[in-house]
């Protein structure tokens, strides 16, 4: 049985937050330890980093793992933790995950798999506002 790589990103925006970060890991690791049985654990955090913008140092080693074939599934406890812009966010996922069949799970909204075709719609409605 393949143990898959399993990357568990973690990020809050200010210092009065970093508890969260704490509250975030025992989450998503209590969601990976019942979905994944068999696989390798790393943490990518980024604390007291906005996610308006990808210049963070923890998402920074995410996507160089990602682009070095070093993961298999993201996990997050929601969305907004990889990005607070949604046009980034799909961004994200359409250069990097898609193209490498990488996974993105959050505990919150499930796989971005399960959820493509409202995302896709949600990012048309936004595009045809601007």
């Amino acid at each position: 049985m393949k143990k898959n790589k399993i990357c568990i990103y973690l990020r809050v925006g200010n210092s009065s937050q970093l508890n969260h970060i704490d509250i975030q890991k025992n989450v998503v690791n209590r969601f990976v330890k019942c979905k994944f049985k068999s696989s390798f654990i790393e943490y990518y955090i980024d604390d007291s980093c906005s996610g308006r913008s990808f210049n963070r140092p923890g998402i920074s080693k995410l996507i160089n793992d990602i682009e070095s074939n070093k993961v298999d599934i993201i996990v997050v406890n929601d969305y907004s933790r990889i990005s607070k812009n949604l046009i980034e966010l799909y961004n994200f996922i359409n250069e990097y995950l898609i193209p490498r069949n990488i996974q993105l799970i959050s505990v919150k909204e499930g796989s971005y798999k399960d959820h493509k075709r409202e995302f896709d719609f949600m990012l048309k409605q936004i595009l045809e506002v601007e």
